[in-house]
């Protein structure tokens, strides 16, 4: 397979799809495994990465988890409603995306359990989380606006920062969970994970339905001691 022409094939695709994004007027609903998400304009729709990151992640009852890079808080929700875990701290940067987590955590009735942040990956919070848990933007370009930051990310600064970050947030036995795909490069998000000083696992992996050169996975990271 050529890597190139699938970035390059994989832009054009984004391209469209963020156009329709941007003129969105109204609503949308999906479900996953019976969870209704609502999707409002402008902000990034669940695909087969995120569901399969949603599906996948290992959330024990009563731990506690950061979500960042949320989305919609399909990730966020399925964490609190059907992982059980104790309680949620959800993020996005995009403020059309903050009010979608709001709306859906209303929708199902978990304000007690999730608190939700705008803020680029972290919140100011002293508080250490059992599971970090994030679907980062993977295409390698710049941004023109926020709505564009949910995919594009120039130099791949936003899994940087995570990778980089991410530790001062987490409890000395604590794990993350990362989605990624293969047009971004499996090999160079394995050669960041190693440079950051993690272990890191493939703990799944499934071929997009719309079109079967993308692949993606779902890695395990734990901090090195």
């Amino acid at each position: 397979m050529n890597l190139n022409q699938l970035k390059k094939d994989v832009l054009k695709k984004q391209s469209r799809s963020i156009k329709l994004w941007k003129n969105k007027t109204k609503p949308s609903t999906i479900k996953v495994d019976n969870i209704e998400i609502t999707v409002l304009p402008k902000v990034f729709s669940p695909k087969p990465d995120s569901i399969l990151l949603t599906k996948r992640m290992k959330i024990q009852k009563g731990e506690t988890v950061l979500d960042t890079c949320a989305g919609t808080g399909i990730q966020t929700i399925y964490a609190a409603k059907v992982k059980n875990a104790s309680n949620v701290y959800s993020c996005d940067i995009n403020p059309y995306a903050v009010a979608n987590i709001k709306l859906n955590v209303k929708k199902h009735k978990l304000e007690k359990k999730v608190k939700v942040f705008q803020t680029n990956l972290f919140p100011k919070t002293k508080r250490l989380f059992d599971v970090i848990i994030a679907n980062p933007p993977y295409t390698d370009h710049k941004p023109k606006n926020i709505v564009e930051k949910s995919v594009w990310d120039p130099e791949h600064k936003t899994l940087k920062n995570l990778l980089k970050e991410a530790v001062k947030y987490l409890k000395p036995e604590g794990r993350m969970y990362l989605s990624w795909a293969n047009f971004a490069d499996f090999d160079l998000f394995e050669k960041l994970a190693r440079y950051y000083r993690y272990h890191y696992r493939e703990i799944a992996k499934s071929k997009d339905p719309s079109n079967n050169r993308i692949e993606y996975r779902i890695y395990e990271l734990i901090p090195r001691k």
